[in-house]
């Protein structure tokens, strides 16, 4: 199979490469034979590149896809000196560094146990095992709160969440996920200025275009009932709390939630005493505004009392998280016990690793080159391991490669941010780095591939990357076949209440 123009761009290992890859187009056959072409350099040990995959199935297939490109090599070869390069490598290729990220990390924990301060028989555990110790480590820690002289703040927080229950399950995500604890500063910040200052920030990046047209909307429905009736009740209220004079953002956001607290019956604008049947004829656009707005507005119950509602959430954050630590420690004792490391320890404990100098400049002179696959599915976490061994890519060589649309793993804390932010430093440096787009797909008909891209060009039109909304792709066909493939539209009432397996099956 030839390579075509963009694949061949993403050979190039005296650059950092960054790859966007439509599915089916070929990434792994680029990974393999990427994997071969670096360890043909002179100067390239096996052990000096690493492969770090999504699972340990695409560490199997890509394992195999290299072996079989080595094979196909050896066969063809003529050239005495890379034939022995080629059965080297397919000798050594037992050994070489293709896993998953949490295997690698455990092997990097095995050799510097010492230096992470481990027992080198530490055990991984899976998740069914992290779970039950979690569930003994939080009962256990609330029976001793429960039983000590000051029970108030638990109880205080079991009124919170509801119940026990829902305690119990809130504090089992908290440990579950500590790792975005130990990366994130302001969650253990205290001042009610800068969560105030985050929210009007995030809302103001979300929806400052809506906003400004929800508002000049209200304004002009709002003149109109004012020149009909200069003393409408409800119409001098909204352009008492307008006040044109103070429109910072935070003031802007807070206004809008008390004007459609008034304006608005069940997201419909108020038509008895404000805006007539009549007079709303000829505003169908703003009005569609304004009630479009309740969809998005409403999502947010921002109380009146709103800085003492702050001080309040600040008050049991800080009785959470003190709870949460005696919880920790009590896990992590259980953990130490039996020498087990959990998914997450792997990750932090190799992370804190690399604070050692020592331990860094092992590494550092060990990987060469890093390929890491599903890069739209890391973490900032993970993320951080890698490059400190690079020194921020002032070293060695990071090729990554994903697909933005094809991130599901939000809910395991992968982050679209890390990716497009990795493309984003590479565009800034062009003379060490390059972002490749690979468009071609080697699965779909003529058709198939027109369809999609018709209608993801208007599912993408609007794409928002604060919600992880990515812009539409062109996927070019590369099937040179007579066939061009078809797309079917299969239709269920919903009173004959078939289901969509039995639609594919007939």
């Amino acid at each position: 199979m030839s390579l075509t123009p963009d694949q061949q761009k993403a050979l190039n290992y005296k650059k950092h490469i960054a790859v966007t890859a439509n599915a089916g187009s070929g990434k792994t056959f680029v990974l393999s034979k990427r994997f071969v072409e670096i360890a043909l350099d002179n100067e390239t040990k096996l052990n000096n590149i690493v492969a770090i995959t999504f699972t340990d199935k695409a560490a199997g297939e890509l394992y195999t896809k290299i072996h079989k490109e080595i094979n196909e090599r050896i066969s063809s070869e003529k050239d005495e000196e890379k034939l022995k390069k080629y059965e080297r490598m397919r000798r050594q290729l037992i050994s070489a560094n293709i896993s998953t990220i949490h295997s690698f990390c455990i092997s990097l924990l095995k050799e510097f146990s010492p230096e992470a301060n481990l027992d080198a028989n530490f055990t991984p555990i899976d998740q069914e095992t992290a779970d039950e110790l979690s569930s003994f480590a939080i009962e256990e820690t609330i029976n001793e709160m429960l039983n000590s002289e000051e029970p108030e703040s638990l109880k205080e927080l079991m009124r919170l969440f509801g119940s026990k229950k829902n305690m119990i399950e809130q504090l089992k995500t908290i440990l579950a996920k500590r790792k975005l604890l130990e990366s994130s500063d302001g969650i253990l910040r205290n001042e009610t200025k800068y969560y105030d200052e985050l929210f009007v920030n995030e809302f103001e990046e979300i929806f400052s275009n809506k906003l400004d047209d929800l508002l000049e909307a209200i304004e002009l429905v709002n003149s109109k009932v004012l020149d009909s009736d200069s003393q409408n009740d409800l119409a001098l209220k909204v352009e008492y709390i307008f006040d044109k004079e103070n429109r910072t953002v935070a003031k802007k956001i807070f206004s809008t939630f008390q004007i459609l607290s008034k304006i608005l019956t069940k997201g419909k604008l108020r038509q008895r005493g404000y805006l007539s049947k009549k007079e709303a004829a000829n505003f169908e656009n703003e009005i569609r505004i304004i009630e479009d707005s309740f969809s998005w507005v409403s999502f947010f119950d921002l109380p009146e009392d709103y800085n003492q509602s702050l001080n309040k959430m600040l008050l049991l954050k800080n009785k959470l998280l003190t709870f949460y630590k005696l919880i920790e420690t009590k896990y992590e004792d259980l953990k130490f016990e039996e020498g087990y490391l959990d998914f997450e320890d792997i990750l932090l404990f190799t992370k804190r690793i690399l604070s050692n100098e020592y331990v860094l400049k092992k590494l550092s002179e060990k990987y060469k080159y890093i390929m890491i696959d599903e890069f739209q599915d890391t973490d900032d976490l993970q993320y951080k391991i890698f490059m400190p061994i690079l020194d921020d890519l002032e070293k060695g060589n990071l090729f990554v490669v994903g697909d933005e649309k094809q991130s599901i793993y939000m809910f395991r804390d992968a982050e679209l941010e890390v990716f497009e932010n990795t493309k984003k430093e590479f565009k800034y440096t062009p003379e060490r780095s390059q972002v490749v787009t690979l468009p071609h797909s080697f699965r779909m008909y003529p058709q198939v591939a027109a369809f999609v891209n018709s209608i993801f060009d208007r599912l993408f039109a609007e794409s928002n990357p604060k919600f992880n909304e990515v812009k539409p792709q062109k996927l070019i066909c590369t099937k040179d076949i007579s066939e061009e493939g078809g797309v079917e539209l299969l239709f269920a009432w919903k009173e004959k209440e078939v289901s969509e397996s039995e639609l594919v099956v007939k």
